[in-house]
């Protein structure tokens, strides 16, 4: 009984030390990055250069370069996450992280949808008679 109450009181100091050893946001369940600024230079990198890989009319390729080469810019600011309205530079790294993941998304469907690409997102929602499923739907509701 001793020796279990010896290992629990070690076991709770040692969790104590590790939790305080980690640098907190007031974000909930959010640490502090070690090295934010260099981090976001390489997510927004990476983001930019995959974003080459789609064609250079797409609107989701034009648009999104163009925020990721702005945060870009932003980095040698201070506080970049404050001049894009965010709390805390954590939030600008979940950002870069969601796009880029969305981005990988966009071209693994495209990848796996060779006839979706080709054809136009929207030109693939038609059905057996070729005609806009939109339009069928409307069809079937009106009275």
């Amino acid at each position: 009984d001793s020796k279990f109450n010896e290992i629990m009181r070690i076991s709770s100091r040692l969790l104590q030390q590790a939790a305080q050893s980690v640098k907190k946001t007031t974000l909930v369940g959010i640490p502090q990055h070690p090295a934010p600024i260099p981090y976001l230079k390489e997510v927004y990198t990476t983001t930019l250069t995959e974003l080459n890989t789609l064609p250079e009319t797409s609107g989701y390729r034009i648009s999104t370069a163009a925020l990721t080469n702005h945060r870009l810019s932003l980095l040698s600011n201070s506080a970049p996450h404050t001049a894009i309205g965010l709390a805390h530079i954590e939030d600008m790294i979940l950002a870069a992280e969601d796009e880029l993941k969305l981005l990988r998304d966009i071209k693994w469907s495209e990848e796996a949808h060779g006839d979706m690409a080709e054809k136009g997102i929207w030109d693939v929602l038609k059905d057996a008679d070729g005609q806009d499923l939109d339009m069928a739907v409307s069809e079937t509701l009106e009275p």
